[in-house]
C-alpha cells in the first residue's frame, strides 16, 4: 500500500483511496488493540504502530524480505536434515582442499 498512494497521489483515484482506506482500517485495529491493552495514550500509540508496520513494509521491500525469513530450527529433525558447511582447516579451506588464502 505504501506505492500505491506514491503512484497514484490524486486524492480521489480510486487506487488512492484504497491504500488510504486500508491504512485507516490498520490504524483502526492498532487503535483497538491499544484500547484494550489500556494503553496511556492509545491514539498516540496506534500511530507509532503503524509508522513501525510502514517501515517494515519498506524495509522487506528493499531487503527483498531477507530480514524477515523464518529463522532456520536449531533443534529437532528439521534442524538434523538441514546441511551443515564443511568443516575448516587450519588456514580456512574446506578440509580436503587446499588454499592459497591463510588466515590471520
Amino acid at each position: 500500500m505504501l506505492n500505491t498512494n506514491t503512484e497514484f497521489p490524486e486524492g480521489q483515484h480510486p487506487a488512492h483511496l484504497a491504500a488510504t482506506g486500508h491504512k485507516q482500517q490498520v490504524r483502526d485495529w492498532f487503535l483497538s488493540l491499544a484500547v484494550d491493552a489500556q494503553a496511556q495514550d492509545p491514539d498516540q500509540l496506534a500511530d507509532e504502530l503503524l509508522i513501525v508496520l510502514n517501515g517494515a513494509y519498506a524495509t522487506g521491500a528493499v531487503l527483498d524480505g531477507a530480514a524477515y525469513r523464518p529463522a532456520r530450527p536449531r533443534h529437532g529433525p528439521a534442524a538434523r536434515r538441514r546441511r551443515l558447511p564443511a568443516p575448516l582447516t587450519p588456514n580456512g579451506a574446506p578440509a580436503g582442499q587446499a588454499s592459497h588464502w591463510t588466515v590471520i
